[in-house]
């Protein structure tokens, strides 16, 4: 079985599940968040790979 490729309507399907979601959790939300970045992250397939995704989007942060 192939996987789904990504669309504009994927994408949005994706989007609206995880609002969803983080509605659900209400004042959980941060773990919510911090749970789903974990097992995304994990599929990476290693720690180093996961750090340097992390170093990226603090670098991305602050320079926001």
């Amino acid at each position: 079985m192939s996987e789904q490729q990504w669309t504009d309507v994927t994408r949005d399907e994706i989007y609206t599940e995880i609002s969803g979601a983080l509605t659900e959790a209400g004042d959980k939300s941060e773990l919510f968040l911090s749970r789903l970045c974990l097992l995304l992250i994990e599929e990476l397939g290693s720690p180093q790979r996961a750090r340097q995704a992390i170093a990226n989007a603090t670098l991305e942060a602050a320079q926001s």
